[in-house]
């Protein structure tokens, strides 16, 4: 075998482990999302119950732990929260209302790949 064959041969292996490795490391971190976008619906559905209202996404997930300034302000505002968990890559969650439709996310490990990005599904809330 050529001596830069068996060297390629090693580095593609390790490659491969290396790969392996990761999304293993990556997997509980994948749950803790889920988990935590699950909480997080609840306590929106929670808050939508009191105030009436999803948050507009001006208001964001803030509006969970914090009076909202940004119209509309709710009149039966109550704090559901006292803080909105961030991600386990250190970032917030994302929050989007449209037309009272809600989605939640985390971008996940890659911010700027939207193809890395975990969704919540509202079926995860029912399971």
């Amino acid at each position: 075998m050529d001596p830069m064959e068996s060297i390629g041969t090693r580095i593609a292996l390790l490659l491969a482990i290396s790969s392996i490795s990761c999304l293993g490391q990556q997997k509980p971190r994948i749950q803790r999302v889920h988990v935590d976008l699950t909480s997080i619906h609840s306590a929106l559905v929670t808050y939508k119950l009191f105030t009436g209202a999803f948050p507009v996404t001006d208001q964001g997930l803030a509006a969970l732990s914090e009076k909202p300034r940004k119209p509309p302000i709710p009149k039966r505002w109550v704090q559901i929260a006292k803080e909105v968990p961030k991600d386990p890559w250190g970032r917030e969650y994302q929050y989007r209302n449209q037309d009272g439709q809600i989605e939640l996310w985390s971008k996940g490990a890659a911010e700027d790949d939207p193809d890395d990005d975990i969704v919540f599904e509202a079926t995860e809330a029912r399971e």
